[in-house]
């Protein structure tokens, strides 16, 4: 995969979203690699701790109830 030239500017801070660009479903680890191999410094995503204290990312497409 080719470097992103934005990614180089001092000014820029890219975050690649649930991984980035649609190399590989979103919140994988093969979508987390791929945005780390064209260059991208920081990766974003969902985490969401379960009642037993699990971490899962994921994006829920659903709204949740507010407590």
């Amino acid at each position: 995969m080719a470097q992103r030239s934005f990614l180089e500017r001092s000014t820029t801070i890219a975050f690649a979203h649930r991984g980035g660009g649609g190399e590989a479903p979103e919140n994988t680890l093969p979508a987390f690699e791929a945005a780390v191999a064209i260059g991208y410094r920081y990766l974003e995503t969902d985490v969401h701790l379960t009642r037993d204290g699990v971490l899962l990312a994921f994006h829920d497409s659903r709204p949740r109830a507010t407590d």
